[in-house]
């Protein structure tokens, strides 16, 4: 008995020597924002620029806008422009820009208002 007793505790202490710890990382890096977001209005719709300096850390951009709802569009790392062919007349928009890296983690949205009056 007291061989066995020996044995489970030799057992149990190889196989607590043995775990590993498990520890879960979660990133929430800050991301930089878009800069120099910009606007312009033709007749084939609405022309948006934008600059982002960390393209090696960024996976993809969305881009909000509105009106009648908020629209979505994912916007692939190499661009650093969009265009909104189905403008209104007569109507404010806003556009609301943001860059996601590698990790998932997003900017804060960049904002843009533009009139078509």
């Amino acid at each position: 008995m007291k061989r066995f007793l020996l044995f489970s505790s030799l057992i149990l202490l190889l196989f607590s020597c043995n775990e590993k710890e498990e520890v879960s990382h979660i990133d929430q890096a800050l991301v930089p924002g878009v800069t120099q977001f910009e606007g312009r209005r033709d007749h084939t719709g609405i022309h948006l620029t934008w600059s982002y300096a960390y393209a090696s850390s960024l996976n993809y951009f969305i881009l909000y806008y509105s009106p009648g709802g908020e629209d979505t569009d994912t916007i692939s790392a190499f661009e650093s422009n969009y265009t909104v062919h189905q403008v209104q007349s007569d109507t404010n928009y806003i556009f609301h820009l943001k860059a996601i890296d590698k990790m998932g983690n997003s900017s804060e949205r960049a904002v843009l208002r533009m009139s078509t009056y």
